[in-house]
């Protein structure tokens, strides 16, 4: 059974973020991922602390995939913190919403890239062939 953690970042500011993990390599590996995505430019709510003076703590923990994100989305809601989605949030919504208001730049990408992606299939299926006839 997978244990689920709610855990809050806390930078000295007094910014908090608030998140869900069941990172089997622990709390800090997911604390280490937040501070290296935001050295990275990765878009997180997180990326909004001072990672590098800030603690991260477990505020409840649970069983389910479904208890994690009910946890999480009622600790959002009732703290005062940067993230970005509250409320309702559906991620599907979410990526429904952004590839039609992304669909312009997906195509052009794909025009531009159209033999890079070739390439790449064609390598593919080759170390696909190789690793079969093995």
């Amino acid at each position: 059974m997978c244990m689920f953690k709610i855990y809050c970042i806390e930078d000295i500011n007094g910014l908090r973020y608030i998140g869900r993990t069941a990172d089997k390599r622990g709390l800090n590996s997911r604390y280490y991922n937040h501070k290296n995505n935001k050295r990275n430019g990765v878009k997180c709510s997180s990326s909004k602390l001072d990672l590098e003076n800030s603690t991260i703590t477990v505020i409840d923990t649970c069983d389910t995939t479904k208890e994690s994100i009910d946890l999480e989305w009622f600790y959002i809601n009732t703290s005062e913190c940067v993230n970005i989605h509250t409320g309702n949030y559906n991620h599907k919504d979410y990526k429904k919403e952004y590839d039609i208001k992304n669909s312009e730049k997906q195509k052009l990408y794909r025009l531009q890239n159209k033999e890079r992606k070739k390439q790449y299939d064609k390598k593919r299926r080759t170390a696909h062939k190789d690793l079969t006839q093995s």
